[in-house]
């Protein structure tokens, strides 16, 4: 049994060690996010350790004792480095050094790691110089075979973030591993503080004030969790995970108005489904909840769909996406914690011996809880490195953000850019060996058997419903809203990007039949922007009315009215992400010729789809203080099946015809927010503001159905073709704001009995014409 084992704490110091220098981005120090959480960015390095890549660098210091130096340095350009709204960029010089250590004994192994970093903007920037580092030490100890004991700490001071904070921490877990069930049992303390003290610094905009923690935000978590798998190597396996948490505010300076101490917990459960060896998913549901000591939010809870999928055909190719809901950290002055909707993917891909691709995306909804500001961040990442000697690797990173901030209408872009060198003492790539057998292994498993990928862009637009909130009225009495003014069309246009991966893998049937899956994907983003006028007449006159009703009995107030121009901008995010799966076999194979596959075209599937609307009206009169704001957003969620049919056909000269058709049925989950900002005329040049909020949401169920034709040329690498796609939503929703019902009332003025602002729904279409390349 001690050779076994040490052979498992030899693999485990393997996958253990370099995993810094495995991965460039370790080496950038990249700052962190303006909707930052340290408690979940501590919490992903004080847990056991489960990575999957592993390489044998280092210097052999002594029987099991390994110590790997690194140095990096690298240039770049960042257009935002402060995070501001009105951004302002500056070239950026970034370097540093990192040092691990790892020692095995029998039953041992102990891992200690660290890394300093020095960032410089050259340009007048708040904070020019800024400094990272941490401290992380971890021990596994095997105490008999699939059971474990880790325990380990951490120390980090980052400058590079946004607000700067402080984190200490450490845990212990008890893991344990068989061939029918794995479980852990694990307990974690973590420290986070922040660096900046007092009220927010007069340098920081207004805007990102409620971005910004000082050290009144400072908080301490302890909890225990428990977790467990049955069916570990099963097709099907069922899990569940539990944990409880104290948070304690140590440096409260409104705690007897805003209290955020907490008792947490959350608990989630699902399935896990292995479609093949080289797929597996786990699709189960999440609730969060949170008892706060506050007098205003007495406690908080939410639940979500929390998945994860994982394909991994080949060790040089790998994909991952995850979707989650959890409770977070708050950063507004009155929110007590904040709720966050999070979606990932991200892949990494080795096309040729020491180079590496990597790519990550995240988007997220955070929302305060007990304050108004609400947020969406989107985050993109993009790695090449390329290993240029067994020593040194050279590699270059891009990393754009975007962030929108709700309230007060407001958002910001970050495109940071950066090309650098790392070194690693005495380091080796096992892929650079000269070992030609092991080479040509690698070129057998490049691309993961017979999966084929394809990528289209193209031009597209979206016919959404019309925006009708402004309203005439006739004399002499003005009495009756006769009719609305329409300020958009619901015409928009923009780019659509669609990806799709054909026979990513296969469930075998029996009999030379397999069930084959696909996964596909989609985002665009669509812009239309209307100006409009209506001027006061002899016979009619133009105004607006608040979209609040506030008392169905009564008629309400109108708002400006008069000689009216309006702006409307509408922005709308369209997203969605499938999977199918469908027959395929081996026909063929007589006599002397091989079998062929073939896969059959019809598929069914699952999907969920989005879109995410934003639309800003302002309108003004000469004669008002200021225009009418009124802001629409719209978030509408699509979960369904469907069935599809997907078929080529080869023509002659190597040119390709393709159909893709699906429909499906849907269910629709719609919510709306409304906010008017005006004015009320109440005498000769005298007004009065009024403001109103109007929150609903709607559901439904409802087709989609959409057909996409291609047509291009085979080429030895795969195929480049033109394509158009139609598609139909039988459900996409609007708003028939107040006043709708065009109903008479008092003379001069009240124009009528306001219905309220009122959610609905219509049908709508969307095309795009586009190049899509096949490989």
């Amino acid at each position: 049994m001690g050779v076994n084992m040490r052979r498992e704490l030899r693999t485990c110091t393997l996958i253990i060690l370099g995993l810094l220098a495995a991965d460039p981005r370790a080496a950038l120090a990249q700052p962190t996010t303006a909707n930052d959480q340290p408690f979940e960015r501590a919490a992903d390095k004080l847990q056991a350790s489960d990575p999957e890549q592993a390489r044998e660098v280092g210097i052999v210091l002594g029987p099991g004792i390994i110590v790997t130096p690194t140095a990096f340095t690298a240039a770049g350009y960042d257009s935002n480095p402060d995070k501001q709204f009105d951004e302002e960029g500056s070239p950026v010089f970034l370097t540093g050094v990192g040092l691990n250590l790892t020692a095995v004994w029998d039953r041992t192994l102990v891992k200690f790691s660290g890394e300093g970093a020095w960032q410089h903007f050259t340009d007048d920037v708040d904070r020019a110089d800024r400094l990272k580092g941490y401290l992380e030490g971890k021990i596994i100890h095997m105490l008999a075979p699939g059971l474990s004991l880790q325990a380990g700490g951490l120390f980090e001071n980052d400058e590079f973030s946004f607000t700067e904070d402080r984190i200490a921490g450490a845990f212990t877990e008890l893991g344990y591993q068989d061939s029918l069930f794995a479980a852990f049992l694990r307990g974690r303390f973590t420290d986070i503080q922040y660096l900046e003290s007092g009220t927010v610094s007069p340098d920081v905009p207004e805007a990102m004030k409620s971005l910004y923690r000082t050290d009144s935000y400072d908080a301490q978590r302890t909890e225990a969790a428990a977790g467990v798998l049955v069916g570990t190597r099963n097709w099907f396996g069922l899990y569940g995970e539990g944990n409880v948490a104290d948070v304690n505010y140590t440096n409260q300076e409104l705690e007897d108005e805003v209290d955020r101490d907490a008792d947490d917990m959350y608990a989630k459960t699902g399935v896990r489904i292995v479609f093949s060896p080289v797929l597996h998913g786990d699709f189960g549901w999440r609730w969060n909840y949170r008892e706060l000591e506050d007098d205003v939010v007495d406690d908080f809870q939410s639940s979500y769909f929390d998945a994860a999928l994982t394909w991994r055909p080949s060790q040089f190719f790998s994909l991952a996406a995850s979707v989650e809901r959890v409770i977070g950290e708050p950063s507004a002055a009155f929110s007590r914690l904040s709720d966050i909707k999070s979606f990932e993917i991200e892949s990494t891909y080795r096309p040729l011996p020491g180079l590496q691709l990597s790519f990550r995306a995240v988007r997220q909804h955070i929302r305060e809880i007990g304050d108004s500001f609400e947020y969406n961040s989107t985050e993109l990442d993009a790695l090449i490195a390329y290993n240029y000697s067994p020593r040194m690797q050279l590699y270059s990173e891009v990393r754009y953000e975007f962030f929108e901030q709700d309230l007060q209408d407001l958002d910001y872009e970050r495109f940071r850019a950066l090309a650098g060198v790392r070194v690693i003492v005495d380091g080796e790539d096992p892929r650079l060996n000269g070992d030609l057998e092991r080479l040509t292994y690698y070129e057998e498993l490049r691309y993961p058997g017979l999966s084929e990928f394809s990528f289209s862009a193209g031009y597209s637009w979206f016919e959404l419903p019309e925006i009708r909130m402004g309203n005439i009225a006739y004399k002499p009495f003005l009495d009756e809203a006769a009719s609305r003014l329409q300020e958009h069309d619901g015409e928009l246009d923009g780019v659509r990007f669609d990806a799709r991966i054909d026979n990513a893998a296969m469930h075998p049937l029996g009999d030379g039949k397999f069930l084959n899956f696909g996964f596909a994907g989609f985002y665009a983003r669509y812009d239309g922007s209307d100006r409009t006028g209506c001027e006061f007449g002899e016979d009619s006159n133009c105004f607006y009315v608040n979209i609040l009703d506030f008392n169905p009995e009564q008629e309400n107030n109108t708002g400006p009215f008069g000689d009216l121009t309006t702006e409307t901008d509408r922005t709308l995010h369209y997203w969605g992400v499938s999977v199918d799966t469908g027959f395929a076999g081996l026909e063929g194979g007589l006599k002397d010729s091989m079998p062929a596959r073939y896969v059959a075209p019809w598929k069914i599937g699952v999907g969920v789809r989005g879109l995410n609307e934003r639309t800003d009206l302002h309108a003004s009169d000469p004669l008002s203080p200021r225009p009418v704001d009124y802001d629409q957003r719209i978030d509408t969620h699509y979960y369904g099946g469907f069935i599809g049919f997907e078929e080529r056909f080869t023509l002659p000269d190597g040119w390709v015809f393709g159909v893709d058709a699906q429909g499906g049925l849907y269910r629709a989950h719609a919510e709306y927010e409304g906010r008017y900002d005006g004015y009320v005329l109440v005498g000769p040049n005298e007004f009065i503001r009024e403001w109103g909020s109007v929150d609903a949401d709607d559901d439904d169920t409802t087709v989609i159905a959409g057909v996409h034709l291609s047509f291009g040329k085979d080429l030895q690498w795969g195929s480049l073709e033109v394509f158009g796609q139609a598609e139909y939503l039988g459900y996409v929703p609007t708003v028939a704001l107040n006043n709708d019902d065009e109903s008479g009332g008092s003379p001069f003025g009240i124009v009528g009995t306001q219905v309220g602002s009122e959610l609905s729904s219509d049908d709508s279409m969307n095309y795009t014409v586009g190049l899509k390349v096949r490989f």
